[in-house]
């Protein structure tokens, strides 16, 4: 009888009578099951007989033992049965020993497997679970007793609010034992999106519960993520955190191209160990083997892993550690088994030695062995699932206005309390609101049946649920906004009855065109006023601006009028004084034909038959600023289908085959959208062509060319451009409405401007970065989500554009679905990349409904000028805003008011607050430009006592230098400082 059958030497090995044994596996037919065989291996050194019987096996296999193999080594192998011989020759192959640490955990996902707070309620019971599972196996050696990785601030804050006093207070002592361990950021999709605070205060609430519990955070989690802001490094470091888990997930994204771990630097020098997991497995691994199921399936899967990663992973060490959640997928529930599985497992094999560790032991012990054997890198990471955004376009604009209304209310809040210490600074509710927003930010908009069943409960409930975060932090941190506008605004003194206060909230002075609401019923029949600067009675140019349906609603007049020398972080008065200066209230607005507009900047001319932008020439250079070359039109809308109709069938996906290794590659091969749109789709655009001009009002501030449109999903298409008469800046505005379709598809906004070899440079946290030449390999290059502004310098000088609801972007043309390795933007044109409904699980399948997208951008003969930027585009996010106020008689109020003395131009302030504990308040500066810089800083009229140096979740650190009130301060290049002050 003829054997078929292979050898092959394996990862395994045991120790017996103090000598460690190398295990090699043979593999026979399996039309080989009840006859006795022996197997004699010769390799000339040594030579060993083996008898092998049936009921030996495990699937097939069987494991033999073998000296410890130190070199390849031929090998002859003889299968005997009764007097009949097989020979073959094999290579044996020396392998690792390997340590593999285990991290029992789960991945936060705030929705997607159920209702956002069906799944909060998981995290309770988890949480309970978990204490039990470490009680249970507290007698168990050391690496097989529960240990459990909190991944995220959120899971921590949910799982929280379902323990008693007792289990809390041993959840406490677990966390000072070791057994559990504390990752800091708030949730795990951090993203562009966030903004510098918003990202820095995502750490706050799990360094405050790891102080109750008497430990420090060294380790940072994400899951699921395809990129990661670049200041993280910096935070991180600052706070003593040396080392980043990530969980990459290759859906509809690509991994870095990068050797597994290596150190990760920020553009200021920090850095931070990061380790992501295999690209093959998501932040499944531990899972893919098994560990929480059964002993044969370890035995059968890891082994074969472990080799592959020798052989062609994208690993090179023998201290392996495998993120294992407790069952597939998210939000799943702890479980016990692998505490079992270890023990056995260990129990029988000197090699792998399997240990359930946390991260930080994981690191230490990795750093200890071969940190100085690691790569490093600084680049951005963007990512590319932050299209995300797109598929909820109103949300997304109504969430980043959310951001400018909390980065007011806390400043203003500030330098309430600075005036009137006994005023209530409402610590609690911002940090609530913070953690609301961050849930926003994530951008999770919907259910696993998202697409595949769009009008699911589930599919339904979950969308409902994640938006609603949206609209809770909107409507709330709207009304402290608000509320804090006019507590400052009472500050406020004029020399009229009525007046307007407009506030600053940037770090320096600024003179801009400043909107304000009026009530109606003060014009008392009276069309006209003056609007005069309450300091010197200089009068101010203003205008009459077209009311929003809430001003008609609330029977307010809204004006605009040119707000001069505003001071940093404070405000400046304003007297509106009415009289009959003025015949009729809209008689600035008024319109008239024609195809060109013009002031002192910019000449701006029309197609007179489609009303498309023709020319937009920069009157101080003399040149036209959009491409006459390019297929796109300034402005254009262009609309995006696929030619095939979507059908999305996750039946398949539901398979949990216990024979599958590689968990993406297998989903893979099942779907045939799981990249989408996929490189070979074919894409239907279509513009829209009988356009035209409605309206051109003229008016001191502005002057506005309207123009209509449509489109067969798209009803109603209009367009606004606005030239500011005062400053040079230009502004468009877009208005859709749409209707709904299943059917894939993405709406873009092109400006296609005209400059040679164009130079793109994006802001990004803690800085900018140029696209391509400042990223990580693997990163996204089909879009970018910007913060505030974008770069383009060419040899004729340079444009800064931003973009207020639409942060996506794309350059040099309409890249979806090329899945780029390299992006080679050689036109100077970006692609506002401002709504679509690519995603087929997790994300929205339609899009539908009303939706505006803003937009401004200035051009200079000047090349690139980091400062010049970084405050054209904080001033489009963060407007002085004004506030009508009807002052009180007999109280004489402050005619203008500035907090913050001046600073350095290349100095941003981004956190302004009470600080955490109370006493003072903390200051949180940048670097914007890449220059080392020192100054003094201090506060006007206030008289700084002491300074602290602070982490950035403000742990005072050392006493900074202060001499007569004021504070010395030294910043690195992009250096993000975090100080305390005292008065």
């Amino acid at each position: 009888m003829v054997i078929s059958f292979n050898i092959e030497s394996t990862v395994l090995f045991v120790k017996k009578r103090g000598k460690l044994w190398q295990i090699i596996r043979l593999y026979l037919d399996k039309s080989w099951k009840s006859t006795s065989l022996s197997v004699l291996l010769d390799t000339g050194k040594w030579k060993k007989k083996y008898r092998i019987r049936p009921e030996d096996g495990i699937d097939g296999f069987f494991d033999m033992e073998v000296p410890e193999l130190k070199e390849k080594t031929r090998c002859k192998a003889t299968i005997i049965i009764d007097k009949e011989r097989s020979c073959k020759e094999f290579i044996l192959e020396p392998h690792k020993k390997w340590e593999v640490h285990v991290q029992n955990f789960t991945h936060t996902d705030i929705g997607y497997t159920d209702l956002p707070s069906r799944v909060a309620d998981g995290y309770r019971e988890a949480f309970k679970s978990i204490i039990d599972f470490c009680d249970q196996t507290r007698g168990f050696d050391d690496y097989s007793k529960y240990r459990w990785n909190i991944e995220t601030g959120y899971w921590l804050d949910k799982a929280l609010e379902g323990l008693d006093q007792s289990q809390l207070k041993k959840v406490k002592s677990l966390v000072k034992e070791g057994r559990i361990e504390i990752c800091p950021l708030y949730v795990s999709h951090t993203s562009e999106f966030n903004d510098e605070e918003t990202l820095i205060r995502s750490l706050y609430f799990a360094f405050q519960f790891a102080r109750e519990c008497g430990v420090k955070i060294e380790t940072a989690m994400a899951s699921d993520i395809t990129g990661q802001p670049w200041l993280l490094p910096q935070i991180l470091q600052k706070c003593g955190i040396k080392y980043f888990s990530t969980g990459v997930n290759t859906t509809m994204a690509r991994a870095l191209g990068l050797p597994r771990p290596f150190y990760w630097k920020s553009r200021d020098g920090s850095k931070v160990m990061l380790l992501d997991t295999d690209e093959r497995q998501a932040y499944q691994e531990g899972v893919m083997m098994g560990l929480t199921e059964k002993y044969g399936l370890v035995i059968k899967k890891l082994p074969a892993y472990l080799k592959n990663l020798e052989e062609e992973g994208n690993f090179h060490f023998d201290l392996l550690a495998l993120r294992t959640p407790g069952y597939p997928g998210d939000n799943t529930k702890p479980n016990i088994n692998v505490s079992y599985i270890i023990k056995d497992w260990n129990s029988k094999w000197e090699y792998p030695k399997l240990k359930i560790s946390t991260y930080t032991k994981y690191f230490r012990e990795f750093e200890r062995k071969y940190g100085n054997k690691l790569e490093t890198h600084c680049g951005s990471w963007p990512d590319w699932w932050i299209n995300y955004h797109g598929a909820h376009p109103f949300e997304t604009g109504v969430n980043r206005r959310t951001h400018t209304d909390l980065f007011d209310s806390e400043r203003l809040l500030s330098i309430l309390k600075i005036e009137d210490p006994s005023s209530e600074y409402p610590a609690e509710r911002i940090d609530k609101l913070y953690r609301k927003i961050l849930l926003a930010d994530e951008a999770d908009w919907g259910s696993y049946t998202s697409v595949s069943e769009p009008d699911y409960l589930q599919s339904k409930g979950q969308t409902a649920e994640e938006t609603s975060f949206v609209y809770q932090a909107a409507i709330n941190t709207g009304e402290i906004a608000a509320d804090s506008r006019m507590k400052i605004a009472s500050m406020a003194g004029g020399t009229n009855k009525y007046g307007i206060v407009a506030i600053n909230t940037l770090n320096w002075p600024r003179s801009e065109i400043v909107q304000v609401q009026v009530p109606g019923k003060l014009f008392g029949g009276r069309p006209g006023f003056r609007i005069l600067d309450s300091e010197n009675g200089s009068e101010m140019a203003w205008q009459y601006m077209e009311p929003t349906l809430h001003d008609r609603q609330t029977a307010k007049l809204r004006i605009a009028f040119t707000a001069m020398n505003v001071p940093a972080l404070g405000f400046r008065t304003f007297d509106l004084v009415f009289d009959d200066s003025e015949e009729s209230i809209y008689e600035a607005r008024s319109g008239d034909a024609g195809s060109e507009i013009r002031n002192d900047f910019y000449k701006v001319s029309f197609d007179k038959d489609n009303g498309t932008i023709a020319s937009i020439q920069d009157l101080g250079t003399g040149k036209d600023i959009i491409d006459d070359n390019s297929p796109y039109g300034f402005n254009q809308l262009i609309y995006e289908q696929t030619k095939t109709k979507r059908i999305v069938d996750l039946s398949a996906h539901e398979e949990n085959r216990s024979d599958i290794l590689y968990l993406q590659p297998y989903f893979r091969q099942l779907h045939d959208f799981y990249d989408s749109p996929k490189s070979h789709d074919d894409l239907v655009r279509e513009v829209p062509k009988d356009g035209k001009i409605t309206e051109i009002r003229k008016g001191k501030l502005y002057t506005e060319v309207i123009s209509k449109t449509s489109l067969p999903l798209f009803p109603e298409i209009t367009s606004y451009l606005t030239l500011d008469n005062y400053f040079k800046k230009i502004f468009i505005k877009n208005f859709v409405f749409k209707y709904e379709t299943l059917d894939v598809e993405a709406l873009y906004y092109a400006f296609p401007f005209k400059l040679e070899e164009p130079r793109f440079r994006l802001h990004s946290h803690g800085g900018y970065y140029e696209p391509e030449k400042e990223q990580l390999p693997g990163s996204c290059k089909d879009w970018y989500c910007t913060q505030k502004w974008v770069n383009l310098e060419g040899k004729e000088g340079s444009i800064d554009w931003s973009a207020i609801e639409a942060p996506m972007i794309q350059l040099g043309d309409i890249n979806t679905g090329k899945w780029l390795h390299e992006l080679e933007a050689k036109q100077a044109t970006i692609m506002s990349f401002a709504m679509n409904n690519h995603w087929w699980t997790n994300s929205p399948a339609s899009i539908s409904g009303r939706f505006w997208f803003n937009f401004a951008f200035t051009s200079s003969k000047a090349l690139f000028d980091p400062v010049r930027s970084h405050n054209f585009g904080w001033e489009n996010h963060i407007p002085v805003t004004g506030n009508f106020i009807e002052f009180k008689e007999g109280k004489s109020g402050r005619k203008k008011y500035g907090l913050i003395e001046e600073v350095p131009e290349n100095v941003m302030v981004i956190g302004f607050k009470q600080a955490e504990k109370g006493r003072g308040f903390m200051v949180r500066i940048m670097e914007s430009a890449g220059n080392s810089t020192g100054f003094d800083f201090s506060l006007t009229g206030e008289n700084i006592k002491r300074a602290f140096t602070a982490n950035p979740v403000e742990e005072r650190m050392s006493d900074l230098d202060v001499s007569g009130g004021k504070v010395k301060i030294s910043l690195k290049p992009f250096e993000v400082l975090t100080f305390i002050i005292e008065m």
